[in-house]
């Protein structure tokens, strides 16, 4: 009974690690959250395209493994698909940064724009670009407004 019980017991093991799907995630920075919902504390910081593994799925989140957590990370977050950049020339001594990738992808570049437009001032779009809300402020601002948290 004993034997049974081991060998029982390693299968359910292998089938529970042999579940786990590895994803991308998509944004320039995320939360892997204590719970299923965007208002929870945070666990850890994801970057773009950050390998995680998805332990179970809940609805639209997804229950999650990275470096030493687990927790929770929305489905608009990640991407089953590895994300690559086609096309570039390796042979280049250009370092392209994650800023410049995501405004490339949004079809804007800053100094091509200047260059353009050498009169433009950015001081106001950067001052607004570095604002930051804490998740503790946001959640302040949802319950003073009497919003329903999803």
């Amino acid at each position: 009974m004993g034997r049974f019980l081991l060998v029982f017991s390693i299968l359910i093991i292998g089938v529970t690690f042999s579940k786990a799907e590895n994803v991308r995630v998509l944004s320039s920075v995320n939360a892997i959250r204590e719970e299923c919902r965007f208002f929870s504390p945070v666990k850890a910081r994801v970057n773009y395209n950050d390998e995680i593994s998805i332990i179970n799925k809940r609805g639209d989140w997804n229950w999650v493994s990275f470096l030493d957590e687990e927790g929770c990370i929305h489905n608009s977050a990640i991407t089953e698909r590895k994300v690559t950049l086609t096309n570039l020339d390796v042979s280049s001594d250009q370092i392209v940064s994650h800023n410049e990738i995501s405004l490339a992808g949004k079809g804007f570049f800053q100094e091509l724009y200047m260059f353009t437009n050498p009169n433009t001032k950015f001081g106001t779009l950067e001052a607004i670009e570095s604002f930051e809300v804490t998740d503790a402020q946001l959640e302040e601002f949802a319950e003073q407004g009497s919003l329903k948290l999803p």
